[in-house]
């Protein structure tokens, strides 16, 4: 988390302040749009950050609040890019899965790369509220109007998603998985 005088330093021109803004939450941003869509990620994040630095002074609160203004801008370039290519985001489905082939010798995930693998089997709009409040951070009134939802419908579909993403878990897995993931979210 950075810190209020970071943020003032780099809403007054401070390229170093800016890149220390980068530093914190490129990672989250990069997690949340390659669980939605791994392909574009890269992409996305940078026209992100083009548009986090264009506009960063109009920017109003503290760094959990900027973390927030950041996933939901990279989020909305998101939805740009699909729209730009006149299609929805890939089926995780659709997608050849060449971590599905290799044994646990051949590869090693990290639990957020683990976790993202689990998300990405939830529908959209379920992964997506679940993106937004466990790796965006974002409180229930934040996804609500990010997404155009009801807080109540934030909450019942954070709640299926993650009851979702448990039993997927706990379907033919031991509890030091179910308890790994725990952890994570």
């Amino acid at each position: 988390m950075v810190s209020i005088s970071t943020i003032n330093a780099a809403q007054d021109g401070d390229r170093e302040a800016l890149g220390a803004i980068f530093r914190a939450y490129q990672p989250a941003l990069l997690r949340y749009i390659k669980a939605r869509a791994a392909v574009l990620a890269e992409d996305v994040a940078s026209q992100t950050w083009v548009s986090v630095a264009a506009s960063i002074h109009n920017f109003r609160g503290d760094g959990e609040a900027l973390r927030g203004w950041i996933i939901t801008i990279g989020r909305r370039r998101l939805i740009d890019e699909f729209r730009r290519q006149g299609r929805h985001p890939e089926d995780p489905g659709d997608v050849p899965d060449i971590v599905d082939d290799l044994t646990p010798e051949d590869v090693v995930l990290s639990s957020a790369e683990w976790a993202q693998k689990l998300i990405s089997e939830l529908p959209a709009q379920q992964a997506d509220v679940v993106l937004l409040r466990v790796i965006g951070g974002l409180s229930v009134e934040e996804v609500a109007e990010e997404t155009g939802l009801t807080r109540a419908n934030v909450r019942v579909l954070s709640h299926r998603g993650l009851a979702r993403l448990e039993k997927l878990l706990t379907d033919g897995n031991d509890t030091d998985e179910v308890e790994e993931f725990q952890s994570f979210v």
